[in-house]
C-alpha cells in the first residue's frame, strides 16, 4: 500500500488566503455544534430538575471548583448549594455517554449549561447567537460557580462584550474586582480567616519504599516567599564542589535544604558561609505596588490595589506587611500616557505632552525606555500584544510601534508609553522579518495584517478575528 503526500484534490488548487479561509470554516462548523450540544444538555437538564433553584449560592472555594470538562463523579450532588435547580443524581450519566464523556464530565456539561443560561443570560444569548465559542462561554461559567448572584450579574455585564476573547486571568481578575467593590467586609473576613487555615502537613500516608514523602504548606506569601528563597541558597551551597549534593538537580538540593533547616547550627554556620561567599539572596525582598493615579485612589476610596503582576491586594493585607523588616513596599504611582498624537515638536529637542499625562515632554534622543516607561506600558498590556500570545509583558521586548529613527530622533517615533508597547522575542521577529505589520489604533488597541492579508485586533481583553463572516 502506497500513501500521497498531495494534498487533497478540494484543497489543492486553493491559494493561502483559500485554504485559511477554509480553517475558519471548519471551525465555524465545529463551533456550531458546541452549540447545538450545549442546547441538549440545558434542556436534558431541565427534563430532570427535581426542585427549583435556590435564591442564593453557598459560597464556594477556588478548591471546591472543578475546571470545564473535569467534574467530579458527584458533580449533581452540588447543584443545590452552588444555587441551580436540583436535579436526579442518575441524568447526567446517560448524557454523558451520548457524548462519549466520563459522567463526572456530563455533570459538568449540564452545571456549565445552567450557569450560562440563569446565572450569564447576557453570555448565553452571545453563545446562542454564535458569536462566543461554547469552551469561552464555560470558562465564564466555571468562574462564576458558587459565586453570590450580584457577583455573576457584575461578572456577566463585564464579559459578555468581550467573552469571545477574554482569557483566565482576565476572569480572574473581574471575579477579584466583584468581590472586593461589591463585597469588601466578606474578603477582609476571608482574608481572616485565611490566617487561621495556615498549616505545615506531612503526609505519611505518601512514604513509599524509597523514603520519599510529601510535605504541604500553606502560609502567608511573605513567610513562603522568604522560606523559598532560603531553600534556595542552601541548595546553592550544596551544589558546590565537595558537597554531597553537586551531583543533585537543584530542585533536588532544595529538597535537601529541608533537613539542613531542621538542623539550626548547620542551617545558621552555612547561611553565613553564603553570606560570606555572595551565594546569598537579597534578605531584604522588594515587592512591587502600582498605584494607578486616579480620582477614586487618591481618595481612597478604593480598598485594594495591584502589584506589579497585575494581583489584587486588600490594603491590609499590605499594612501587614508594611511592618516587616525582610520586605520593602515599593510603591509606584502612574498616570497613563494619553497618547502623542497632538505633540508639538519645539526647538529644545523636547516633544510636548498634552496636559494630564504622565509627562511634560519626551526627550527625542532617548531610545531605550526608562523604568517609568516601562511601568506604565505593563500596566496597561501586562501581555504580548500578538493576537492570542499571554506572554507576560515583563519578558518581552518593548516594540516602538512607530519605528525609532536613530539618525535624525525627532523624525521618528518616540520612546513614549504612547509608542511603545511589548512584544515576546518570536513574535518581535514577526513582525521585523516575516511580513506581519501593526497599527496602533489606541494605547491598548492594536491592528494586526500578516502577509496574506488576514487582520486581527488586539485589545486588553484579548483578541478579535477580522476575517471571520
Amino acid at each position: 500500500m502506497t500513501t500521497s503526500s498531495t494534498a487533497p484534490a478540494p484543497t489543492a488548487a486553493l491559494s493561502a488566503t483559500g485554504l485559511l479561509d477554509q480553517v475558519r470554516a471548519s471551525r465555524a462548523a465545529r463551533d456550531a455544534e458546541e452549540v447545538r450540544i450545549i442546547e441538549l444538555a440545558l434542556e436534558w437538564a431541565h427534563r430532570h430538575v427535581i426542585a427549583p433553584a435556590e435564591p442564593e449560592p453557598r459560597q464556594v472555594s477556588h478548591l471546591e471548583r472543578q475546571p470545564s470538562g473535569q467534574g467530579s463523579e458527584s458533580a449533581i450532588d452540588t447543584f443545590e448549594r452552588l444555587g441551580l435547580p436540583e436535579i436526579v443524581w442518575h441524568a447526567g450519566a446517560s448524557f454523558a455517554t451520548a457524548l462519549g464523556l466520563s459522567t463526572g464530565a456530563g455533570d459538568t456539561l449540564l452545571r456549565d449549561a445552567l450557569v450560562l443560561s440563569l446565572r450569564l443570560p447576557l453570555v448565553w444569548d452571545r453563545v446562542l447567537a454564535g458569536q462566543v465559542p461554547v469552551w469561552r462561554a464555560r470558562r465564564v461559567a466555571t468562574a462564576a460557580v458558587g459565586a453570590p448572584r450580584d457577583v455573576c450579574t457584575y461578572l456577566d455585564q463585564k464579559t459578555a462584550p468581550v467573552a469571545e476573547k477574554i482569557g483566565l486571568a482576565g476572569l480572574d481578575k473581574l471575579i477579584d474586582a466583584a468581590m472586593l467593590d461589591l463585597y469588601p467586609e466578606e474578603r477582609e473576613s476571608a482574608q481572616l480567616e485565611d490566617l487561621d487555615k495556615r498549616f505545615v502537613k506531612l503526609d505519611e500516608t505518601s512514604i513509599n519504599h524509597t523514603g520519599i514523602a510529601e510535605l504541604v504548606v500553606r502560609g502567608d506569601w511573605a513567610d513562603l516567599s522568604a522560606f523559598d528563597a532560603t531553600c534556595s541558597d542552601i541548595a546553592r551551597l550544596l551544589g558546590r564542589a565537595g558537597e554531597d549534593g553537586r551531583y543533585e538537580t537543584f530542585e533536588a538540593r532544595r529538597s535537601i535544604a529541608l533537613g539542613v533547616l531542621a538542623d539550626p547550627a548547620r542551617a545558621a554556620a552555612m547561611l553565613a558561609d553564603a553570606e560570606a561567599t555572595g551565594i546569598a539572596s537579597q534578605r531584604t525582598r522588594v515587592f512591587g505596588l502600582i498605584a494607578h493615579l486616579t480620582e477614586t485612589n487618591l481618595l481612597n476610596m478604593n480598598p485594594a490595589a495591584s502589584d506589579d503582576q497585575q494581583r489584587a491586594w486588600l490594603i491590609d493585607v499590605l499594612h501587614r506587611w508594611v511592618g516587616r523588616s525582610d520586605l520593602k513596599v515599593h510603591v509606584q504611582g502612574i498616570v497613563h500616557c494619553g497618547g502623542c498624537a497632538d505633540c508639538d515638536h519645539d526647538t529644545t529637542n523636547t516633544r510636548t505632552i498634552r496636559p494630564g499625562q504622565h509627562a511634560t515632554h519626551v526627550d527625542l534622543d532617548r531610545y531605550a525606555p526608562s523604568s517609568d516607561d516601562r511601568a506604565v506600558v505593563w500596566a496597561r498590556d501586562p501581555v504580548c500584544i500578538f493576537p492570542w500570545c499571554d506572554r507576560p509583558a515583563r519578558r518581552c521586548d518593548l516594540d516602538h510601534r512607530e519605528a525609532f529613527d536613530h539618525d535624525h530622533p525627532a523624525d521618528g517615533g518616540p520612546t513614549c508609553p504612547c509608542n511603545l508597547a511589548p512584544l515576546c522575542r518570536r513574535h518581535h521577529r514577526l513582525k521585523t522579518h516575516a511580513g506581519w505589520t501593526c497599527t496602533t489604533i489606541e494605547p491598548g488597541v492594536h491592528l494586526w495584517t500578516d502577509r496574506y492579508g488576514q487582520s486581527y485586533l488586539h485589545t486588553r481583553g484579548g483578541t478579535i478575528d477580522l476575517n471571520s463572516s
